[in-house]
């Protein structure tokens, strides 16, 4: 920040990978702090609607979720997606991402059919395969196990992340 500035593109990258990162260590309270920050000028320099700046805000919400703020993340979520609907083609990885992700939050807040159908609409539309065929192993759908209709999904994850 102190050689390059803290609104250079570098800068904004290193900030996003240190929240990652602190996210990871269990250092979500810290990361959440530096994504917020990071979000501001990413829209601020970038735009709300540039590729970047919206993989700040999804991490934000990831953040949020692990913090167990269910309300903040799953509007942060709704956000991400009006925006991606607009700006990205369907069939792309960092859509069917954010679906997969706000499909976690739904999980967890017993919206379980709409978890289903966000989480089935990721694997038909670019969820990369390592995330397709791991989808049954994500504690955060632990309350979709015994779901024949989540077991039917896994399945199908696994033969699409097969034949891709």
């Amino acid at each position: 920040m102190r050689v390059i500035g803290p609104d250079a593109y570098d800068t904004l990258i290193t900030r996003d990978n240190l929240a990652i990162a602190l996210t990871k260590l269990g250092r979500s309270a810290e990361a959440e702090k530096l994504e917020r920050e990071n979000l501001q000028i990413r829209q601020r320099v970038l735009g709300p609607e540039n590729l970047v700046t919206i993989d700040s805000m999804e991490n934000l919400a990831c953040i949020e979720r692990d913090l167990g703020r269910y309300a903040e993340a799953k509007k942060l979520f709704d956000e991400v997606l009006d925006i991606e609907q607009r700006v990205l083609a369907p069939d792309q990885p960092e859509r069917a991402g954010t679906e997969y992700d706000f499909a976690t939050v739904l999980a967890r807040t017993g919206h379980g059919s709409q978890a289903l159908s966000l989480l089935r609409h990721a694997v038909d539309h670019g969820l990369p395969t390592h995330t397709a065929s791991a989808i049954e192993n994500d504690s955060y759908f632990k309350s979709l196990h015994g779901d024949p209709r989540f077991t039917a999904l896994v399945a199908h994850a696994k033969k699409a992340s097969g034949s891709r």
